[in-house]
This record gives C-alpha cells, sequence and structure tokens, in this order.
C-alpha cells in the first residue's frame, strides 16, 4: 500500500472516529485555535520566537480554562462568559469542569511540543494532533517522533499490537478488581472510610488507590499503544514500574514518562538555563521542581485540591534536589547503597505519594474539605 495513502487513511480514519466519539465542535475548537498559530510559527523572527511561543502558550492556557466538557457543549462557555461579564450566577463546577475536559489538556500539551518546531505545515499537524490512539490521555508523543514515523501494517506489527492491546485488557480488569477495594472513588466513601478505618488499614486502602490509578491509566496506555503499533506506529512507554522507585525523582521518571517528559522539556529545562553557569543554579533547580508540579496539579484540573498535591510533589522533588546535593554525598556509597537505607527511602517515598493522594481523590468532587479531613486522619490518626 502506498505510504502517504495510508498515512491518508490514518488521519481520515482517526477523524472520523473522534467525530463519533466527541461532538464536533469540542473536537475541534481547540485545533482552529491552535493549527494557525503552529503554522504561523515559521513566519516569526529568530529573535522574536520565544516571546511569540510565549504568547501563544498563555492564550492556549486560557482556552484550555474555558474549553469545555464534552458533555455540555458550548453552553457552559456562554455560561462562565455570563458570569463574568453580566454577574449571572454560572452552575458549580462549570469552570472546574472545562479545566478537566475530556481530552482538551493533551491538546493543549500536543500543540506546545508542535509550537517548537521552526516549521510545521497544516497538514502534518492535522495528522498528529488527530491521531487517534494518543487523543484522549495520551501517551504524548513528540510531533517529530510521530511524523519521521513510516505507517506500514504487517504481521508482526499485528501481532505485538494485540498482545499490548490483552495486557491493556487485564491491566483494566484487574483495576476493576482494585476499585471494589478502595475509599477514594467519592467524597461520601472517603469521609466514610476516614471515619470508620484504623489509621494502618486507610494508609493501606489510600497505597491502593494509586496502584488503581496505576493499573487503570498505564492500561489506558498500554491499549493506545497497542492500537497505534497496529498501524506500525511506535508511541513512546508511558510507565516503567514506578512502585519500584526509592525517591521521587525516579518515581516521576517511570510514573506518567511523556508527561515528565513534556514538563522537563517545556518547563523544568527552560527554567533551569536561566540559573545556567550561576552560583545559584541548585536553588533554579529546587525552584523549578516547584513550579513545574504546581503546573503538573493545575493542568490536571483547576481546584484547590490538585493545586495542593502539586504543591507537595513540587515540594518533595525540591527536598529530594536539596538532598542528592547537600547532604547525601556526606553520607559515602555504604550507607546509601546499603539495603536498609534503600528500604527506607522507599517507605518514605511511597508513605509521602500515598498522602499526596489524599488530594488528587476524589478527582471528580475536588472536595478540599474531604482530602483536607482525610489527610488528617491519617497522620493523626494513631
Amino acid at each position: 500500500m502506498n505510504i502517504g495513502f495510508l498515512s491518508a487513511l490514518i488521519a481520515a480514519g482517526s477523524f472520523i472516529s473522534l467525530l463519533y466519539l466527541s461532538p464536533a465542535s469540542s473536537l475541534i475548537v481547540f485545533f482552529i485555535a491552535s493549527a494557525p498559530l503552529v503554522w504561523l510559527r515559521q513566519k516569526i523572527p529568530v529573535r522574536a520566537a520565544v516571546l511569540y511561543q510565549i504568547s501563544c502558550a498563555l492564550f492556549w492556557v486560557v482556552i484550555l480554562y474555558f474549553y469545555i466538557d464534552i458533555q455540555r457543549g458550548l453552553t457552559g462557555f456562554l455560561e462562565i462568559t455570563g458570569e463574568l461579564l453580566f454577574g449571572r450566577q454560572a452552575p458549580s463546577g462549570a469552570a472546574s469542569a472545562a479545566m478537566n475536559s475530556f481530552g482538551a489538556s493533551y491538546c493543549f500539551l500536543r500543540a506546545i511540543y508542535a509550537l517548537r518546531l521552526e516549521r510545521m505545515p497544516i497538514w502534518d499537524y492535522f495528522r498528529y494532533y488527530f491521531f487517534l490512539p494518543t487523543f484522549f490521555i495520551g501517551p504524548i508523543m513528540p510531533p517529530e517522533v510521530f511524523l519521521k514515523q513510516i505507517p506500514r501494517v504487517n504481521m508482526e506489527g499485528i501481532a505485538a499490537g494485540m498482545t499490548r492491546i490483552l495486557m491493556g485488557v487485564m491491566r483494566f480488569w484487574a483495576s476493576s478488581l482494585v476499585a471494589l477495594l478502595i475509599p477514594n472513588s467519592d467524597a461520601a466513601s472517603m469521609s466514610s472510610a476516614a471515619m470508620a478505618q484504623p489509621a494502618l488499614t486507610l494508609w493501606f486502602l489510600t497505597f491502593l488507590a494509586g496502584v488503581w490509578l496505576y493499573l487503570n491509566f498505564s492500561g489506558a496506555s498500554e491499549i493506545a499503544i497497542g492500537v497505534a503499533r497496529l498501524a506500525g506506529i511506535h508511541v513512546p512507554e508511558n510507565f516503567n514500574n514506578p512502585f519500584a522507585a526509592t525517591n521521587l525523582v525516579d518515581f516521576w521518571r517511570s510514573w506518567h514518562i511523556t508527561l515528565g517528559d513534556w514538563l522537563r522539556s517545556n518547563v523544568f529545562n527552560p527554567f533551569v538555563r536561566l540559573f545556567s553557569g550561576k552560583p545559584n543554579k541548585t536553588r533554579g533547580m529546587i525552584l523549578a521542581s516547584m513550579v513545574v508540579m504546581l503546573i503538573c496539579g493545575l493542568w490536571h484540573q483547576f481546584t484547590l485540591s490538585f493545586l495542593i498535591w502539586g504543591a507537595m510533589h513540587g515540594g518533595g522533588l525540591a527536598f529530594n534536589q536539596a538532598w542528592t546535593s547537600l547532604c547525601r554525598p556526606r553520607l559515602g556509597p555504604m550507607v546509601y547503597e546499603h539495603g536498609s537505607y534503600k528500604l527506607a527511602s522507599w517507605l518514605l517515598t511511597h508513605g509521602y505519594i500515598t498522602l499526596s493522594w489524599s488530594f488528587f481523590f476524589p478527582a471528580v468532587d475536588g472536595d478540599l474539605a474531604v482530602s483536607a479531613g482525610y489527610a488528617a486522619k491519617l497522620l493523626f490518626r494513631w
């Protein structure tokens, strides 16, 4: 089969399938807002490129904030705009739903990646943006990684793709079993568990909530990778045994890997470069860790709960940076290579991650009072 025809067929099939899965207005609004700006990037002088990129990113943040949940269409946008302009009360949670609309945040990440290229033809952006397997929940693939691949259908790819899809389905099945045990699915269940369960049980159940999220999300990533593999497209891995991590840096290198790569490439590294060659470079890395994770929290959903979750991980990463730079060298390899040190590091790392899940769940409710009360029970109910 002709390669160009196969690429066009994949693009057309992805777009038509997405039209079936999502209302057209919700599907294309961010594409319309981003495609012309991505194309215009090639017309911008080199000296003005950074300012142009920052301006586009800020504009897209505004679009993302008002991007409407696919269940509500343009109605939600009018409701929020009416509140801002005329004082009419918008329904509760309208802005949060808009920020967390299905797939919108991944559209934003793809647009920023594309904007970094000096030249991106509209057709290439269309193929990259609307690639069905990764459209809704990633993995997040840089455009140069996607566009340089030649689609091909063969038995090897079909076998590899079906294997990954089966693994993803099995993880979904496992996550559905774990979901029967955890109390973090909604605010009422969290409140009830915090009142009824002893502390150690509550810690274990909250750790299981992280396991459930891992199985669910990594299962979705496996299916996305498998479906892409059927067409001969290699999508980056998104998870690599994060529960083996003994510090937060390793955890984020193996949990939602492609989001971590995006944050490092587009936020962390540019921030650190500002401090390059300066005596306070370590301080720059610490500040960058905080900024990155605050952005990560708000990217998930625009609520105080997610902001606190991001701040906790940012603070944890900053502590890890300080410890690695200032304290660990004084211990010597005999200490930090010892099994007891690694065990203590694992327990501290995953205990801290487990505590942070109190603010990540319940994601839909975003009830800060419930999350704070739940975290207090974990810390003080002994």
